[in-house]
């Protein structure tokens, strides 16, 4: 059967939605519209398993779930939804291995899962998945330096890096991450001097370096 178009623009509404209940920290209705979104999106790829926009749907449903989770401080469910998600986008890579947004996003569940796990101290696997999701983010860079948001996201990965190595009991290590964080958020105010992320990054970096 053929993909309804107004699919993805109603399911992309809904995440903002979703996102906007989340910044209001109105996290129950966020939930609900989240795990309703969730099933919608499973009943569309039950209908067109081969379906790359329902797959990627059912994964931000899964996200914005564990966001809240992990607002709720309930680590371990966020850990079973970004589970699921990694899941999903594992799969999904696998049928588009050239597709740098679904790498991308595999690469963001890697780190948002590794940095949940280093909440409850599942260290060793939290130190995989944020190794696996900074491999694939500057594998990215290095193919198209003109990637702004994926420069971003290694800033977090790296920052993320080095509060793990802070929990590790290793001051050294995490200063090399941190530095390393600082020098990707200069590389990408370098690239695009009016990005005020950038500029915020660079400071908390900065700060964080000395």
């Amino acid at each position: 059967p053929d993909e309804p178009e107004h699919h993805g623009l109603r399911f992309g509404l809904r995440l903002d939605l979703i996102d906007l209940a989340v910044d209001a920290d109105q996290l129950t209705e966020a939930e609900t519209q989240a795990q309703r979104l969730l099933v919608d999106a499973e009943q569309w790829a039950a209908s067109i398993p081969e379906s790359r926009p329902a797959a990627l749907f059912r994964a931000h449903a899964l996200a914005r779930l564990a966001e809240v989770a992990v607002y709720r401080e309930q680590p371990e469910t966020a850990v079973g939804f970004s589970r699921r998600r990694l899941e999903i986008l594992t799969e999904l890579a696998d049928r588009h291995p050239s597709d740098a947004e679904i790498t991308r996003l595999l690469a963001l569940a890697h780190q948002d899962l590794g940095d949940t796990l280093r909440r409850i101290g599942v260290l060793d696997e939290a130190t995989r998945m944020l190794a696996d999701a900074a491999s694939a983010q500057r594998q990215l860079i290095a193919d198209d330096p003109s990637r702004g948001q994926v420069r971003r996201d290694l800033v977090t990965t790296l920052w993320s890096q080095g509060e793990l190595e802070v929990v590790r009991g290793r001051p050294d290590i995490a200063m090399q991450r941190y530095t390393g964080a600082l020098d990707a958020a200069e590389a990408l105010l370098e690239l695009n001097p009016a990005n005020l992320e950038a500029m915020r990054d660079v400071f908390i970096c900065a700060k964080e370096v000395g």
